[in-house]
């Protein structure tokens, strides 16, 4: 193989390889093979990286930090900062083979890396190959061959996917809580305090009743592929997992999650790639998932089945005790609020006769009035006593500022009538709950615009529950094919 390869490499001697270190290595992030009806279509992802120096600037930083936002430390710690402490190989060439399923090389293709030592590109074949290995192109002076293999996932195009959030969807992060306990979760918890009870009996069960296919899109930075990988394998069903690269550092990367919409784009090209396949969208409250999903269900009516939001803790209301209550009011405003819109383009024949209103009456006039009747009325208004002024209103008790700020007043604060609708709301306001209500009815009105839509809505913190909704939504979906 040595000998094979050396054969095959580039005459790279214009490219300075000197300093290129022995524990390079090639991290790959697997996606998934499919057709378009005429060649299979291979994505691959890949970075060329190297472990990083510990006493660089950059990881003396990020290790000071680390200290300080996480005062206990294990090798699992370590392990899981591997990735931010690598540095990477910029502008690397590779051999790109594609196997057949006897380890025999079909195609081959030269490639080359970014500035920043990523490659992402799409590699087509007449076949479905079974394997592609990458072999690090280096001088031959060099003392090893550095390369890898691994299987590809050929996923069908038609029948149901799921396209589902990864933190706080299928394992705790907390990004909705402090920061300190988030970095506590991705770093120092053990992969078994990630699980959300119900999730991967949900999860497993439709993988192993329909054959349904999952992908993983996520805002958390690539660096921890490796992590979520093995947790995904350990309790999900496989599936490809589409992660964020930040240019960043490690703590902009990790908090910026919630703020930022970048899984817009990685869902698009996933329902490009199978434009046959129905998709159920499952995320969580804690970031945008929400308004991701209903932007996606706009432009794809047609295959999104589903939209399933995880309430998480501290996310739908100001007091986790009124989250029960704020979930039910969601849900009652999607029964209530999500209809399908009237249609406008009905014929007239077929609508129904607008009944007519009675004529009112003509008021009566006065007519031919002679000077002295005339006279009479005006004398009788002119002489007319008007009504007594109303009485003053009642002096409201005053309340000095110091005996607020003692708090020894008793007076209540009531909030005046033009701002409180005459007391219509509640007296205890819950900002959350109100804001979640609010995007909850902008969303319902952009899909009740929609001129056909079949799309269940549901929030949840029982995934149990969402298990049986989907069954049936599944079957159905089946049995009307």
């Amino acid at each position: 193989m040595e000998q094979l390869s050396k054969q095959r490499w580039f005459n790279n001697n214009n490219i300075d390889n000197s300093n290129l270190p022995l524990d390079t290595s090639i991290l790959l992030y697997p996606t998934y093979t499919f057709t378009n009806n005429t060649n299979f279509i291979t994505r691959l992802r890949l970075n060329i990286c190297a472990p990083g120096n510990e006493n660089s600037r950059k990881n003396k930083i990020i290790l000071s930090l680390c200290r300080q936002y996480l005062k206990e430390q294990s090798t699992v710690t370590r392990d899981r900062l591997n990735g931010f402490l690598s540095r990477s190989i910029p502008n690397s060439r590779i051999i790109l083979d594609s196997l057949d399923s006897d380890q025999n090389v079909k195609d081959t293709q030269f490639l080359e890396t970014d500035p920043r030592g990523f490659l992402s590109t799409t590699i087509q074949n007449n076949y479905i190959p079974q394997q592609l290995r990458i072999t690090l192109d280096t001088p031959s002076s060099f003392p090893k061959i550095i390369t890898t293999t691994y299987d590809t996932h050929y996923i069908k195009p038609n029948g149901i996917g799921i396209i589902s959030d990864i933190d706080d969807t299928i394992k705790h992060t907390g990004v909705t809580g402090d920061k300190k306990s988030m970095f506590k979760n991705v770093f120092v918890t053990k992969w078994e305090d990630w699980i959300i009870d119900g999730i991967p009996q949900w999860y497993n069960s439709l993988s192993k009743t329909f054959n349904v296919d999952f992908f993983y899109v996520s805002n958390s930075p690539l660096q921890l592929f490796p992590i979520l990988q093995d947790y995904i394998r350990k309790t999900l069903p496989n599936g490809p997992i589409f992660l964020k690269q930040y240019a960043g550092s490690l703590f902009a990367s990790i908090m910026n999650t919630s703020t930022s919409n970048r899984k817009l784009d990685t869902i698009e090209q996933i329902l490009q790639d199978f434009p046959q396949k129905q998709f159920l969208l499952i995320g969580d409250s804690g970031e945008k998932d929400f308004e991701t999903y209903i932007d996606i269900a706009l432009r794809y009516p047609e295959q999104i089945k589903a939209i399933y939001i995880q309430c998480c803790k501290d996310s739908i209301s100001d007091g986790s005790y009124n989250d029960s209550n704020v979930l039910n009011e969601l849900n009652d405003i999607i029964r209530k609020q999500y209809i399908k819109p009237f249609n406008i383009l009905t014929s007239s024949a077929t609508m129904p006769p607008v009944p007519t209103r009675p004529a009112v009456p003509r008021k009566p006039t006065t007519l031919n009035l002679t000077d002295l009747q005339r006279e009479s009325i005006r004398v009788s208004r002119e002489r007319r006593i008007p009504p007594p002024m109303p009485p003053p209103l009642p002096r409201r008790p005053a309340t000095t500022p110091s005996a607020i700020r003692s708090g020894t007043s008793t007076d209540v604060y009531v909030v005046p009538s033009t701002q409180n609708d005459y007391n219509t709301y509640d007296d205890y306001f819950d900002k959350k709950a109100d804001s979640w209500k609010s995007r909850l009815a902008i969303g319902l009105r952009q899909l009740n615009n929609l001129p056909n839509f079949n799309i269940d809505i549901k929030f949840f913190m029982d995934p149990h529950i969402c298990l049986m909704d989907s069954t049936n939504l599944i079957r159905n979906c089946t049995n009307n094919k």
